[in-house]
């Protein structure tokens, strides 16, 4: 899990890089918790998406990560790319994994 809160004495906040909990081959994606308050610009990217499935094994997709971002009095949310995928199953009548909520 990657967690990031802004410092109780900052008003505004840029994020411009990117943050990324993805899972590697048979792994769920991580979650990403951001916390702030005051003015908040996202203009990274945000991922967590699910890791790929090890081929010639038959296993349900995996999942991808929760992403949140919360806090008193955040005013924006711009430019920012966020993405959590699950991954698709492997082999037959295998569920795909779950999309992480936003």
């Amino acid at each position: 899990m990657a967690r990031w809160a802004a410092s109780p004495g900052r008003q505004h906040h840029h994020h411009r890089g990117l943050l990324d909990t993805s899972g590697r081959e048979n792994g769920d994606g991580g979650n990403i918790n951001i916390t702030a308050s005051g003015l908040l610009t996202l203009n990274g990217a945000l991922l967590s998406t699910a890791g790929v499935n090890v081929a010639a094994t038959t296993q349900a997709g995996n999942n991808a990560g929760a992403i949140s971002v919360s806090g008193n009095g955040i005013t924006s949310v711009a430019a920012a790319t966020i993405t959590a995928n699950g991954g698709a199953g492997l082999g037959t009548n295998q569920a795909g994994g779950n999309a992480g909520p936003w």
